[in-house]
């Protein structure tokens, strides 16, 4: 009786560091596909299928509901495709989740940019970018936003702080051009809406 009662502890033991085993090996296969999803949505998104994005995000939160990464991300896409409250809500939730998520502040901002909140927008930007000063994209949107209160000056300050980030950001450069037409700059103008458009 003893040696059955010795070797169903023996048993046991074993059969409880293999199930840790399997569970951590579960949780690290878990991760790699939502990273994965994440990087998928990301891609889908750059090349303009945000519908497509927002399914690899919404794939990757079903198996990591904490995952801030995959909310802000889809909060971008959400706003591409005028759902203004789920991009919103999404970039709720990652902040809630993860309060240094750049992206998160960012893509918050531009939602309440479309909401005309432009002092709240402006209020994320600067938190993106006290979180994350190479985020270009930050700068180009505060720069926007600045632009809707009527500040070229301070707008274009911004949009020059983007390209010199990011030299190759079109998006960028087509802002500032629109600016410099504002400010009455129109060869300025001019140049960078055809460094946009190469």
């Amino acid at each position: 009786m003893k040696k059955i009662f010795i070797l169903l502890l023996v048993f046991s033991t074993l059969f409880s560091q293999a199930q840790g085993v399997i569970n951590n090996f579960i949780i690290k296969t878990s991760q790699v596909v939502v990273d994965a999803l994440v990087n998928e949505g990301v891609s889908k998104a750059g090349l303009e299928d945000y519908y497509g994005a927002i399914d690899s995000f919404n794939k990757a939160i079903e198996i990591d509901r904490n995952n801030a990464l995959a909310f802000a991300n889809r909060s971008g896409a959400k706003a591409h495709i005028g759902d203004v409250e789920g991009a919103l809500y999404d970039a709720n939730r990652a902040i809630d989740i993860d309060p240094n998520n750049a992206l998160a502040y960012n893509n918050r901002g531009i939602v309440k940019n479309y909401l005309e909140d432009y002092y709240g927008a402006i209020s994320d930007y600067d938190k993106s970018i006290a979180l994350d000063p190479k985020l270009a994209g930050a700068y180009n949107n505060r720069g926007k936003t600045k632009s809707n209160l009527g500040n070229f000056n301070d707008a274009i300050i911004d949009v020059n702080k983007a390209i010199e980030i990011d030299p190759n950001y079109a998006m960028a450069y087509s802002y500032r051009s629109f600016i410099r037409m504002h400010l009455n700059y129109l060869s300025n103008a001019l140049t960078d809406a055809s460094k946009a458009i190469e």
